[in-house]
């Protein structure tokens, strides 16, 4: 078995990989993949490493992506595992474990301090065996249920100098605050154009609070059916100090009006969290994705993670 490293600009093997990711996880496009691992995204260059069995065929993948995170101004630079793939035909053999190691030795030696995994319950117990320590769950939250639909699909809401609106392409004023309390990703317009307006998976809308004008707030947003119901999902969001309960508020109602319900999850600290439970958010599952890290050596990682949505799916 011999293992390699492919830089992200790297495609000759793109349907190869989208054939494993079937075999192993799921059905996927070579036009997802692209987008996924092999484009631009306004982070650090990715990698994918692979295990080629002895006739060249591709045995297992794991794809792993490098990110800022900071602090006011501490910052540290860890790797996010993403997708850890083997070939049904060569599982039970030791496979997974050598190549998990492989790929964490390698950026080990590129100074990264440690690696973040969001996990399932079933690939949980398998990053624990391999060495990650457990930091706690990533909890859903949403807004109570309607037993009936009620879509008015309003797009903006006005009062006096403010303005919450529901719009189809990213603002070109986006800000990026840096949370005093915790560790969040370092995010770029790059990288929000990548991610929501690039994305295949789309499309995605943003609301936008903007007092006179200023941006002083936005989600994004995607809408998901059901058979019987609806949701609006928030995937990710920046609201300023200066904005109020009440405004918090009355830009969920708006997203309410298109859905039974809005959605978020992430991990966040109990101040942050106890906004939007003043807006109207409850937890609401009781475990849920398992945030795990794999420390390098013996630097200290921080226990205080700001996560939404979009730093953990994607």
């Amino acid at each position: 078995m011999e293992y390699r490293l492919y830089p992200m600009e790297d495609q000759h093997r793109l349907d190869e990989v989208c054939a494993l990711f079937a075999k192993g996880l799921g059905e996927t496009t070579p036009e997802y993949w692209k987008w996924k691992h092999f484009s631009e995204n306004g982070q650090p260059k990715g990698m994918i490493f692979v295990a080629e069995a002895e006739d060249g065929s591709l045995a297992g993948m794991f794809a792993l992506q490098p990110e800022h995170y900071a602090r006011n101004c501490d910052k540290i630079t860890v790797i996010q595992n993403e997708d850890l793939v083997i070939d049904p035909a060569h599982r039970g053999t030791g496979l997974m474990k050598r190549l998990y190691n492989y790929a964490l030795e390698y950026y080990k030696q590129q100074g990264v301090v440690g690696s973040i995994s969001f996990c399932n319950p079933v690939s949980y117990p398998i990053f624990l065996k391999y060495g990650a320590q457990d930091r706690g769950d990533i909890y859903a939250y949403n807004t109570a249920k309607r037993l009936l639909p009620v879509y008015l699909n309003r797009r903006c809401w006005k009062k006096g100098e403010w303005e919450i609106q529901i719009e189809d392409q990213m603002p070109d004023d986006l800000f990026y605050p840096i949370n005093e309390e915790a560790y969040q990703l370092q995010k770029n317009d790059e990288f929000m154009k990548w991610k929501f307006a690039d994305n295949p998976d789309g499309p995605f809308q943003w609301l936008t609070i903007r007092e006179n004008g200023k941006l002083m707030g936005y989600m994004v947003v995607k809408t998901t059916q059901g058979k019987f119901r609806r949701a609006v999902n928030i995937y990710d969001w920046a609201l300023q100090d200066e904005l109020t309960d009440e405004l918090l508020r009355a830009a969920v109602k708006l997203l309410h009006t298109r859905a039974n319900w809005v959605s978020l999850w992430g991990r966040y600290s109990d101040c942050v969290l106890s906004r939007w439970n003043r807006a109207g958010f409850t937890q609401k599952n009781e475990q849920g994705t398992h945030f795990v890290l794999h420390t390098f050596g013996n630097t200290p990682m921080p226990d205080n993670w700001h996560l939404t949505r979009v730093d953990l799916d994607y």
